[in-house]
């Protein structure tokens, strides 16, 4: 008896062979974009379902409130082993920016019942049933171009004036250049692209707005349901965004992307090791602690830039972020934060000084450091003995090198992170250019000498207690568990390798 056919269509996947996905472009589809999309079955063999023709086989497509779907016609593309592969594109112009894209399949067979296929980015289902899937079709969001147009609603404040295009969403900040022109510096975010249920929207259309103080709460439309956002202007020269209500959803990742080209150069992201400019570099936002060559990775991370252009952006999260800066396309930069929420602060200039004050403003300046900490430090990766230590200490004040802080980098401790001094490390003499240098015999002696030449004195450490220390030639040292980890485990303070998993 006929019964359903194996099909199936996964656009994140690689196939057909060859292929970087199911749907291509996956992303970024715009309005001038065509389109091609992929439909797999299983065709060779005793017993396998089944085996596709062109004729009867179509993608049904519409946009997203059509009552109608059009049929583009399936042809055959190529096979490989066990698999036989179909494929029929959209032509580009189709649709507009800002549509959202439905679609399903309809597989004919010689051996089985017409089968439609549909689905989500990563998942496919098979039915008999052509109801079932216009109820739950595949979906693409046409993205609306970099640069706004048409109508805007704006309020200002001083010098400066925020803008929501009405038909797209794009957001807008708008202050004086460099030349002091009024409104001719104006930095321009596109829609916000939101994925959620394993799919992927624009979030577009204002559908109403409500004034507030400093600015607007609005209704934008997120492919067919809607969202409530703010845009406000909370201090001079600072445009915030955010979504203050999602309606229900839940989004796994959301981006924001602007136009950008080869003239515009960012620094910033907290602590980078790589270089000053991160144009044309992905920048990964979270803090990882690298052995070696750091890359991208950073102690102290910052989900925040400053822009030759004049102004700065800070996505305000403490989630994961990634910031592609121009990596990935030529003509713009993408951030995108992988979690759930969406709060960004454009902040104006036009100076770079300027944007950097109201940055510190919005988010908080720390106090002045003491004078020392501007002073030299005399750091080694380490210092095997406390005759070294005595060594640099010496030479430095006799050639008259002022210095301030004296830095104790690993290994110092008896283990990571103990907080031990190895006195049997320190405890030991040693001869460095021809002279004798003692050891000392406590900590207290060696914190008394530091303190005697002016010195403060700086340790090394990280937010880990360690099982086990590599060796690393050092008397004294334990390269076991660290005296600490005991009462670590007993106390639950460890962060687990899974819910009741081990420390």
């Amino acid at each position: 008896m006929a019964g359903i056919g194996n099909a199936w269509h996964l656009p994140r996947n690689a196939e057909p062979p060859g292929q970087v996905s199911m749907r291509f472009p996956f992303v970024s589809i715009d309005a001038a974009a065509e389109v091609t999309l992929f439909s797999g079955n299983q065709f060779q063999g005793f017993g396998v379902a089944g085996n596709q023709t062109e004729s009867g086989s179509a993608v049904m497509v519409r946009r997203a409130g059509s009552l109608t779907w059009t049929p583009i016609s399936l042809f055959f593309q190529s096979s490989s082993g066990n698999n036989k592969y179909f494929s029929a594109t959209i032509p580009a112009h189709t649709f507009q920016a800002g549509d959202l894209v439905q679609y399903y399949f309809k597989v004919g067979y010689t051996d089985r019942q017409t089968t439609f296929v549909h689905g989500s980015d990563g998942r496919s289902l098979a039915s008999l049933d052509e109801s079932v899937a216009q109820a739950d079709p595949f979906t693409f969001a046409v993205r609306f171009p970099l640069s706004a147009s048409g109508s805007s609603l704006s309020f200002s404040a001083g010098v400066f004036q925020v803008r929501i295009f009405q038909e797209s969403g794009h957001v807008a900040i708008a202050g004086p250049n460099l030349a002091g022109l009024p409104l001719a510096n104006a930095i321009t975010l596109a829609p916000p692209v939101v994925e959620f249920d394993d799919r992927t929207f624009s979030l577009g259309r204002v559908l109403s707005s409500t004034p507030v103080a400093n600015g607007l709460e609005i209704v934008q439309e997120l492919g067919v349901g809607q969202v409530h956002t703010r845009l406000t202007l909370p201090s001079e020269g600072v445009m915030r965004y955010e979504v203050i209500d999602w309606k229900g959803i839940t989004p796994d990742r959301v981006s924001i992307l602007s136009a950008s080209d080869a003239r515009e150069h960012f620094y910033g992201f907290g602590e980078k090791y790589n270089a000053l400019d991160q144009a044309g570099k992905v920048v990964r936002i979270l803090t990882f602690d690298n052995p070696g060559n750091k890359g991208d990775h950073s102690y102290k991370v910052a989900p925040w830039f400053i822009s030759t252009r004049g102004y700065g952006l800070h996505l305000d999260s403490t989630a994961r972020s990634v910031f592609d800066m121009r990596a990935g396309a030529p003509d713009r930069y993408e951030v995108t934060n992988l979690a759930s929420g969406l709060q960004l602060n454009v902040i104006h200039g036009p100076k770079l000084t300027d944007v950097l004050s109201r940055y510190t403003a919005l988010t908080g300046r720390p106090p002045l450091p003491p004078p020392w900490a501007f002073g030299v430090w005399i750091s080694s990766d380490v210092w095997h003995t406390g005759g070294e230590v005595r060594y640099a200490v010496t030479k430095f004040r006799e050639r008259g090198i002022p210095v301030s802080a004296f830095v104790f980098d690993s290994p110092w401790e008896v283990a990571y992170n103990d907080f031990s001094f190895n006195e049997t490390q320190f405890g030991r003499a040693d001869t460095l250019e021809s002279e004798a240098f003692e050891g000392f015999d406590t900590t207290s002696e060696m914190m008394t000498f530091l303190r005697e030449n002016g010195l403060k004195a700086i340790c090394w450490m990280a937010p880990f207690v360690n099982l086990h220390s590599d060796n690393e030639g050092i008397p004294g040292a334990n390269l076991g568990n660290a005296k600490n980890y005991a009462a670590g485990v007993a106390g639950g303070f460890f962060v687990r390798a899974s819910e009741n998993g081990p420390p």
